[in-house]
């Protein structure tokens, strides 16, 4: 199992040479924010993350199996 992007059908990818010639295309670096939101509960943050890490882990496992 690999990852898996999904087109979206609001963006598209443009050229370096498209943004050069127009501007506009290009990302707004004032739009941006800046770092990301704290954790409100740091602790079921890392749970969550944990719980998150052990499927992937263990989806690699069955595939591994089925695979034998």
């Amino acid at each position: 199992m690999g990852v898996v992007f999904v087109s979206d059908p609001e963006f598209e990818e443009i050229r370096e040479e498209e943004g050069q010639n127009d501007p506009s295309l290009l990302a707004d670096p004032s739009q941006a924010s800046e770092g990301i939101l704290d954790e409100e509960d740091p602790a079921d943050f890392v749970r969550r993350e944990e719980e998150a890490a052990e499927g992937v882990i263990l989806a690699e496992d069955v595939e591994e199996e089925e695979e034998s």
